[in-house]
This record gives C-alpha cells, structure tokens and sequence, in this order.
C-alpha cells in the first residue's frame, strides 16, 4: 500500500476534548486552556494511553505532539484578546475541583502557547493525516480516503468552540466537512449494554483534555466491538458512512 517501514501510520478518527473556562451559547464562545486529539480507528486494537513523558522518563509540561496525538495549554490572555468568553460559574466549579485536576489550568498559565500558534498547530497536526489518506487512498483506489471523521462528547459542544475560536482569530478552519463530524452520545445511547463504567477506562486525572480525549476513543471502540458482537443488521463502517447531501 505504500507504506514504508518506520512511516507514520496515521488512523482515520480523531476524538477531540477541550477543557474550557465556560459553556458555549448564541452569543458568546468560551475560552479554553487545554486542547487535546486522539486518532482511532473503530476497529481493534485498543489504542494505548498517551504517556505525557520523554525519552528520559521526564514529565513533559506544556504542548506535545505525536502521529498518534496531540496536546497543548492555552496561554488564556491570548483567548480574551481573541474575543473568548470567561465564565464566572465555570471558573468556580474548576477551583473547586481536585488539586490533580487543576494542574493542567495552573500549568497553562505559566507554559501555555498563544492560541493562534495552538490553532495554527493543530491544523497542521490534522492535515498530516488527511495528506497520509489521500496519499493511501490513491494507491488503493478508494476515492474517499482523503477524509478523516472528527468526534466529540456530544455535537454542541467542544467543535462548535473550537470552529468559532478559529474564526474569531481569523485563522482559516482546517479542511474539514460537516458531513466528517461524529457525536459519542449518540453512538452510545444506541449500544446495547453500554455502561460508562464498562466502556470508560480509567485515567490517571480527570478533566485532562488529552487523556479524556483518549478514554473516550477507547470508549467508542469499545462500542463498535459490542455492535458487531451483537450481530446488528449494520456495519460500524455502515453506520459511520459519509452521508453526502
């Protein structure tokens, strides 16, 4: 297929999570200090925790990448130059929260990116993989291959932020499609059996963009293996099939 050894191999989904100052309304966009990405597949294996560490088994803080993901802190003066809301409510609830979890808001304080440098790098991160399918798609002859399917814990939340935070930086959107964007609530409220103490796997902290963005990419896998066990009349590749107007 084209694949050269020690290639990247860059999977077709990517489940995104935001950890943000407040909550998305007709008016106004939130602002958020932490963005993290997963790419997936629906299908086995499993893919592995994201280890927030370097080669030397030291911490990494602040903004990381891989072809596997893609993590970064947010320096939160440069969203309210951009036009993002703060949240008076939302700012309580995260001090309110464990000291674990109110790391990564303290950390993107000291080592967070400006958020068009944050924007501008995540699309390149996309674009990676999109260049890697169309690459594939061509050898292999499928058309479509070019795509990749963008998910997110519900679909009126972390993409709608994250597309008006691009257009109020002025920053072109990545090239993505509205036909492309995946919703994980729906995919599990019609999974026989679903159970979030089942299908969601544990995290070393909770509210971490990154690592919520993961548990819940296992989570969905873990659903598409209990649709097909389940014998449906559909596919998983059926059911995720673009549905062009």
């Amino acid at each position: 297929m084209g694949i050269r050894e020690n290639e990247a191999i860059y999977l077709p989904e990517v489940m995104l999570d935001l950890e943000t100052w407040g909550k998305p309304n007709l008016t106004t966009c939130p602002a958020f200090f932490a963005i993290g990405a997963v790419r997936f597949s629906t299908q086995p294996p499993e893919i592995f925790l994201p280890r927030l560490v370097d080669d030397h088994g030291v911490e990494i803080i602040g903004s990381t990448q891989t072809s596997d993901w893609f993590y970064s802190l947010v320096d939160m003066r440069s969203t309210k130059v951009s036009g993002l809301e703060f949240d008076a409510d939302t700012i309580y609830w995260w001090f309110n929260q464990p000291p674990e979890a109110q790391e990564e808001l303290r950390r993107s304080g000291e080592s967070g990116l400006s958020l068009l440098k944050v924007l501008t790098e995540f699309s390149a991160w996309l674009e990676n993989g999109a260049k890697f399918w169309h690459s594939l798609g061509s050898e292999i002859g499928f058309w479509d291959h070019h795509e990749y399917r963008i998910w997110a814990h519900g679909e009126d939340f972390d993409i709608p932020i994250l597309r008006s935070a691009y257009l109020n930086s002025g920053i072109a959107l990545p090239k993505w499609e509205r036909h492309c964007f995946r919703d994980t609530r729906t995919l599990f409220s019609v999974t026989p059996g679903f159970d979030q103490a089942t299908f969601f796997p544990s995290t070393p902290v909770e509210h971490h963009a990154l690592y919520d963005a993961w548990r819940q990419a296992v989570a969905v896998q873990r659903c598409c293996q209990q649709l097909h066990e389940c014998s449906l009349n559909f596919s998983c590749s059926q059911l995720f099939k673009d549905d062009k107007p």
